[in-house]
């Protein structure tokens, strides 16, 4: 990397909007035919530190030893910067920290909030998959956050409220009652209670218990029963086939609380 006298305009190769203070010039590179600043953004400058010719994958390494490693919010404008020269995923840099079309989608939408939820996000480090219930909600439901993450709530009430909001992401609310989240988790205990009960009245007579080790995020139930003899394991056996049609019930009832 040489110093260099120069009279130009660059394009910002800009993925971090925060930057330290530096005495040093900014640096430039050139990729793909143009000029860009990797540093140094927003601040006059007649002299740059000319890292030569890059491709995309060194452009992104370079920028990354300058700026250290992005936080959730500069990923998403990683990926912005990234798509602005070609597919995401064939750049090393940005495939080597977001795994998936629907994370990338999630943290695109995520560094488009604004700043000052985003500081929140910087220094609490939610992880991808509260990132991902956020970037779902709507309009309204996102602005709840935002306001909400004023009082400084830790990472699990975060959470918690995020997964609150996604199961009421259907409903009109008022994103500055500040009550809300409360009011919505007594609705939706009473809600869960009364789920529960009409699942074991539907599977008190299979002749097995039947529970969801998963806490019903998947219609996966599991049965089980006791046997102290061959003769007692087949009659249970019998009893299960029997009760087959009350399974399928069961079953439907899953699939009718949106659960499959």
């Amino acid at each position: 990397m040489k110093l260099i006298k120069a009279d130009y305009k660059t394009a910002d190769f800009r993925w971090k909007d925060r930057e330290q203070e530096s005495p040093f010039p900014p640096v430039t590179a050139e990729i793909n035919g143009v000029m860009y600043r990797l540093s140094g953004f927003g601040r006059e400058a007649d002299a740059f530190f000319h890292a030569g010719l890059l491709n995309i994958n060194e452009a992104f390494d370079l920028s990354l030893s300058l700026h250290g490693e992005p936080d959730i919010a500069d990923l998403g404008r990683m990926i912005i910067l990234a798509e602005g020269f070609s597919q995401p995923d064939k750049i090393k840099a940005v495939s080597d920290r977001v795994k998936g079309a629907k994370n990338a989608s999630s943290l695109k939408i995520l560094c488009s909030a604004p700043e000052t939820f985003l500081e929140y996000v910087r220094a609490k480090e939610p992880s991808m998959k509260t990132a991902g219930m956020y970037a779902s909600l709507p309009e309204s439901h996102k602005e709840f956050l935002h306001i909400f993450s004023k009082s400084q709530p830790s990472v699990s009430a975060f959470r918690t409220a995020a997964e609150i909001l996604t199961d009421y992401a259907d409903r009109d609310i008022d994103p500055s009652d500040m009550s809300l989240i409360n009011k919505l988790e007594t609705e939706r205990r009473s809600l869960r209670t009364g789920f529960e009960e009409k699942f074991r009245g539907l599977a008190s007579g299979l002749g097995a218990e039947a529970s969801s080790r998963c806490g019903f995020e998947t219609p996966e139930i599991t049965f089980t029963f006791t046997a102290s003899s061959f003769g007692e394991y087949a009659e249970k056996c019998e009893r299960l086939f029997e009760n087959r049609a009350k399974a399928d019930e069961l079953f439907k009832f899953l699939k009718d609380n949106d659960i499959y």
